[in-house]
């Protein structure tokens, strides 16, 4: 906000002080352990309601304008209300749920009656307060009152700044294209502009919220469209994991002590995020948070505060510089308002008040910007662009010192700084720097092209007394306004997607070369209720899958059309309802033509390429795959493997419109590798050992390389986008009618096989979780070479060992200690595509969904 004053520079807007407010509940501040007592609902991070922190000591209200200033403008900066829990942590929880079931029944089948009673009821029997949600992530009633509340006190407090009459050009209200942020502008809006209108009882009126696309919202998402930001992320999120690891591990180890249950870091892991949810949301303490005392939490809260100062806040300068584009927004919105005032401009003539909403984000590496909650030294080191210390755990109570009234560090930690100053001391020391060098952005054609998509002009809507207003977004990105009738209910913007994980290159696509012309199929369908998933969107491209009705393919195919792709499914007979029916039932209702089957054969070159033709992405997965000798390995493994993938990279290449192929290849690729360095982690660097293969007869290893070897030649010599999947043993929930290759490897184990698969295994991983890590390869831009796909880094026998711990009525052989001679185990096998976003699913769920799967097709009992 910028304020007048008579023969004096116009002071610093008090913009900075509001920007705090907004952040409470979104950044992990410092906080003061003082004289508080100790509740939970003020150490949840990120999580902290908004309503609690102000009850804090440690928030101090804002000090009166000086004499002599007038506020002239408004600059707000704020994160989105409470909102609940996304797609992705309703099904953490879920799996939360299932995993306290088996527990208690271990404790039940385990424990004396004393240490029975030690257990919390609670766990018994609890379910997800979500369960059965299938959407997530919106703006919740609480959020609303938030946000309704903030704007009532701005408004009380800069009352004459906010008299005069609406209009969008004076009062400018701006939110990013995600639900919870346009709902909470409008929740504002309702509350700043509440008794103005005539509308309802409340006498409101309507007004706009401004809102510019994805992909060209450097504003308020520069975080979406920085490279470097991207790659820095993925290379420190598990140096992340790994800083926490030692935190965690403590805590599960009291906890599980504690209650005399078998806890995993996972489970404290997932009791953390319910005890968040159920303090900030439900306000319940007594459950999950019930479970830790209080150093406990205050360490728990340090893993969060670690995880949003390394990857969000000061933890690295590409975190804040990326928001410069904000910064300078910020700056010219005040500029044109001091200029508008000494050119004395009538009022409505001029923004009086810029306010935005957006995401966490957004407002941490903002404030990073400004300098805020930090001491003078750290101040003075961003400045020189030195790297500040970690955070220190402290699990007996923070020492922060309650800093709303010492925020401007650049100004001598004054409340007020005057504009130039302020400008001077604050501002100019990032502008040296350049968003589109420090992002690597690319060329605005490129940016155009990735704005285009049919998804980014969907509509959306927000509950409006029982109306809806719409918004429409051109293709060219351009801003767009969303005019809003005030109501009670703020329902979400709606893009449809659907968060489904799948894969596999496992397929039975055929070795022969078809003899028939080239057909296709469409087919007809309804209407698909998609669900949603937080952050995410519809495509509308148009894919091909290669294997499409294999194990992988067709949770594949699933994941595609509830993503809002349409899919060019790849079989070897479309005709044949064992090929087709168990996908025409995943497309029921996914909207006419959406999914199409195509004749294929990888030896067909001119199949292929009309496949291809008109598909902006190419999911290569048809391959045979055995574990078992074969007589005729050329023909059997080779030219289908070698041949296949060429042919199908070619129909890529020549198809036209291609951007991507993403390609499954296998841990066949990564192993048996004997001349791996003793004692290290196998990795994306490590390659099968082509002549060990042909020496010992491993076939299919050698298949997998040599396809894989020939892809990215082929790839680097044609210059065409390739992005590797490696899966390991892939296990969980069949479609297909038939039983596939790793299936079957499990099955057998079931019955007392004692094979040790010591030239195939590397580790499982559930099905769902391969599928996803196909979509995100494809849909990452910064995604690039082989992407390993594993739980964990084990042995063969480890995982029987697994098993038979969780089904001792099979006939699971208890195998020797180290089935596959030279592999070092390793807990995270998939840290590429973790940093993508893919969240694995626990081994314990691989194997009891796979049993399950098995039980319900008849092959175990």
């Amino acid at each position: 906000m910028g304020m007048a004053a008579p023969r004096a520079p116009l002071p610093l807007p008090k913009l900075l002080l509001l920007v705090v407010a907004a952040l409470l509940a979104a950044a992990p501040l410092l906080r003061e352990a003082g004289a508080d007592e100790f509740d939970v609902r003020r150490h949840l991070s990120t999580v902290t309601r908004y309503d609690v922190a102000r009850e804090s000591s440690s928030v101090i209200s804002m000090p009166s304008v000086p004499d002599g200033c007038r506020v002239i403008h408004l600059n707000l900066v704020a994160r989105h209300g409470t909102r609940a829990p996304t797609k992705k942590r309703i099904k953490e929880l879920d799996r939360l749920a299932v995993r306290l079931e088996a527990l208690m029944k271990e404790a039940n089948q385990g424990l004396d009656s004393d240490s029975l009673k030690k257990i919390p009821s609670w766990i018994k029997g609890w379910e997800s307060r979500w369960k059965g949600r299938t959407k997530g992530g919106e703006l919740i009633s609480e959020g609303e009152e938030e946000l309704y509340n903030l704007a009532t006190r701005v408004r009380e407090r800069f009352q004459d700044l906010l008299d005069d009459e609406y209009h969008p050009d004076v009062y400018s209200i701006r939110a990013t294209q995600v639900p919870r942020a346009s709902a909470s502008a409008v929740a504002f809006g309702l509350g700043l502009l509440s008794g103005k209108g005539k509308l309802g009882q409340g006498k409101n009126r309507a007004f706009s919220v401004l809102s510019e696309s994805r992909a060209s919202d450097i504003c308020l998402r520069f975080f979406d469209s920085c490279e470097t930001y991207k790659a820095y992320r993925k290379r420190k999120e598990p140096d992340v994991e790994k800083q926490k690891a030692p935190i965690l591990d403590h805590v599960t180890a009291a906890v599980a002590n504690r209650y005399h249950l078998k806890f995993t870091t996972q489970d404290v892991s997932s009791l953390w995020f319910l005890c968040k949810q159920e303090a900030s949301l439900l306000n319940i303490t007594n459950q999950a948070c019930g479970l830790f005392n209080e150093a406990e939490v205050r360490f728990l809260e340090w893993t969060d505060d670690l995880e949003g100062f390394v990857l969000k806040g000061y933890g690295e300068s590409i975190n804040y510089r990326m928001g410069l584009p904000l910064l300078k927004d910020v700056v010219q919105s005040m500029e044109e308002a001091i200029i508008a005032r000494e050119e004395n401009r009538p009022d409505g003539t001029y923004e009086k008040a810029r306010l935005r909403f957006a995401h966490a984000e957004t407002v941490v590496p903002f404030s990073c910007l400004l300098g805020l909650f930090l001491e003078g030294p750290d101040f003075e080191k961003i400045q020189r662009e030195e790297a500040l210390d970690l955070p220190l755990c402290r699990p007996r109570g923070k020492t922060g010192k309650a800093v709303l009234l010492r925020l401007l560090l650049g100004c001598g930690n004054k409340d007020f700084c005057p504009f130039e100053e302020f400008k001077e001391k604050i501002v100019k020391p990032h502008l040296k720097h350049d968003y589109n060098m420090i992002c690597k952005i690319k060329s605005p054609a490129a940016s155009e092209e990735a704005a285009s998509f049919p998804s980014r002009v969907s509509s959306f809507f927000l509950g409006l007394f029982s109306q809806r207003g719409h918004r429409a977004v051109g293709a060219e990105g351009v801003k767009t306004e969303l005019c809003t009738v005030p109501f009670t209910t703020l329902l979400q913007v709606c893009k449809a997607v659907m968060s489904v994980r799948a894969c596999e290159a496992e397929s039975d696509f055929s070795m022969e070369k078809s003899k028939r012309d080239f057909e296709r199929r469409v087919v007809p369908t309804a209407s698909l209720e998609i669900e949603m998933a937080s952050g995410e969107e519809g495509k509308g491209e148009t894919v091909l899958v290669t294997g499409a009705s294999g194990f992988i393919g067709s949770t594949l195919v699933r994941g595609l059309l509830g993503r809002g792709y349409n899919v060019r499914a790849g079989v070897l007979n479309p005709d044949d309802r064992a090929e087709t029916d168990h996908l025409l039932s995943l497309a029921a209702g996914a909207g006419d033509g959406r999914l199409g089957f195509f004749r294929c054969d990888l030896l067909d070159g001119a199949a292929l390429l009309d496949a291809a033709r008109g598909c902006s992405g190419v999911f290569h997965l048809a391959s045979p795959c055995t574990v078992d000798p074969v007589k005729d390995p050329q023909n059997q493994l080779m030219v289908p493997a070698v041949e296949g993938t060429l042919n199908v990279l070619r129909a890529a290449k020549d198809a036209g419109g291609v951007r991507r192929v993403v390609i499954t290849s296998s841990i066949s690729a990564i192993v048996p590798s004997p001349g791996w360095p003793a004692g290290e982690v196998r990795d994306e660097r490590c390659w099968t050992d082509i002549d060990y293969c042909e020496k010992n007869g491993v076939w299919y290893p050698a298949s997998k390389t040599l396809a894989e070897k020939a892809a990215w030649k082929f790839a680097e010599e044609k210059g065409l986008d390739v992005v590797v999947v490696n899966p390991g043993t892939v296990l969980g929930p069949m479609i297909p009618p038939a039983i596939n290759a790793s299936m079957a490897m499990f099955c057998r184990l079931l019955e007392g096989c004692t094979e040790e698969y010591a030239d195939f295994f590397m580790g499982p991983v559930h099905v769902e979780d391969v599928a996803m890590a196909h979509i995100l390869v494809f849909e990452n831009p910064s995604a690039s070479g082989r992407h390993m796909c594993v739980q964990s880094i084990c042995h063969w026998s480890d995982f029987a060992a697994k098993v038979a711990e969780l089904y001792p009525n099979y006939k699971v052989p208890k195998l020797p200690k180290d089935t596959q001679p030279g592999l070092v185990r390793e807990e995270v096998g998939s840290k590429k595509l973790i940093a993508l976003g893919l969240q694995v699913t626990p081994m314990e769920k691989i194997i009891r969904d796979a049993v399950e799967s098995l039980k319900s097709r008849g092959h175990v009992s």
